[in-house]
């Protein structure tokens, strides 16, 4: 059986460890190798060695998982301590912020701090606040790189990142910050997206930010999908998502989700998510959203994939002006393009059309 469908399996059957035992213990050891090769580019391998006996493995590939579960939990601490001076200058000056991703789920999600692996602390800021950003992380010594919009990192012994974005593909809009709700981390209270708008995002962004599904984001959505299904508005939900246009990729995912995890995770049978209408855009949209739900690997589509979800065509001709035609100080951060080079200037739109079609292709045919 191939490695990643195994691990699907796995974890459709994580409320029966007796069957994960014996499906693991019946393996050949070159199966059980590429079974744990495949937990760490899932992301799984945490939630791997929480699941599994020590006797259903080599005992080398036991430790590669015990190891890797205790450096995992080991970085959550690290960054947790490093975050939280952090928090509090930005508390202590008014500067609104939202925690995402991994440092929220690993807490809020996960039974352990082991079985959730993230390299940084994501936050969400308002643009206004970026100059007063800047000027109170970087007082606790970190320094801005080039890697992303705000990406910061500390050079310690072991490097700390903080990301931060000032805006989110989806969800969008500033009445994220008028709904965002609370959630305690250790001994500190942060706030976060409201349920429904984490719904939008645990789906959007691995779906068209990322373009493929990785098991460990899936797991993400299945585990707060079981914890808040209460809580959640499904109208609500439903209305964000065709606020936002996300029928077609949703209904992708879901689709994913039932096929796979309906026996574990019967909270996903109550979801319904209505295609829209036939056409010229949606068959497209179709095409592209069903490739991605069937990846397996990034292949940095994003881009085309978000574009493909704007509605109308002045909205697509300014994002395609936006990525064609960036400020200079982006080019200078980003490329360490000099200011003035106009022949870059020039050419680099006819270089990021051909580099775009040319992966669309590749992708489409791969």
């Amino acid at each position: 059986m191939e490695p990643r469908q195994l691990l699907l399996d796995l974890l459709s059957h994580m409320d029966n460890p007796v069957w994960g035992a014996e499906k693991v213990g019946g393996l050949a050891e070159k199966e059980k190798e590429d079974l744990v090769a495949a937990s760490f580019r899932e992301g799984l391998q945490g939630l791997l060695y929480s699941n599994i006996s020590s006797q259903c493995l080599p005992p080398r590939l036991f430790e590669k998982l015990r190891s890797e579960y205790y450096r995992i939990m080991a970085r959550e601490v690290l960054l947790t301590e490093a975050f939280l001076p952090v928090a509090e200058e930005l508390e202590r000056r008014k500067i609104n912020f939202l925690v995402l991703k991994g440092f929220i789920y690993s807490q809020e999600l996960y039974s352990s701090p082991g079985q959730r692996p993230y390299n940084d602390v994501d936050l969400l800021v308002q643009p206004k606040d970026v100059a007063l950003f800047d000027e109170a992380i970087k007082k606790f010594g970190f320094e801005l790189t080039s890697r992303d919009e705000m990406n910061y990192v500390r050079h310690d012994n072991i490097p700390v990142a903080i990301d931060a974005h000032t805006d989110l593909w989806f969800p969008r809009g500033s009445a994220l910050w008028e709904s965002c709700r609370k959630v305690v981390v250790g001994k500190h209270s942060y706030s976060t997206l409201d349920f429904e708008n984490q719904l939008v995002f645990l789906i959007s962004h691995p779906l068209i930010q990322h373009g493929y599904l990785r098991l460990l984001w899936v797991m993400d959505f299945l585990l707060f999908l079981r914890k808040y299904k209460e809580e959640l508005d499904q109208t609500r939900f439903q209305d964000l998502t065709r606020r936002y246009g996300l029928e077609i990729p949703f209904s992708y995912f879901f689709e994913f989700c039932r096929k796979h995890f309906i026996r574990s995770f019967p909270e996903i049978d109550g979801f319904t998510i209505g295609k829209p209408k036939a056409g010229v855009s949606n068959f497209m949209r179709n095409q592209l959203f069903q490739k991605a739900a069937a990846t397996t690997q990034p292949f940095e589509m994003g881009f085309v994939l978000y574009f493909s979800l704007l509605p109308g065509l002045p909205e697509k001709v300014r994002f395609l002006l936006k990525v064609l035609f960036p400020d200079e100080k982006f080019l200078e951060k980003r490329h360490r393009e000099v200011a003035g080079s106009w022949t870059r200037r020039i050419f680099r739109p006819f270089y990021i059309l051909r580099k775009g079609i040319k992966r669309v292709v590749q992708w489409m045919v791969s």
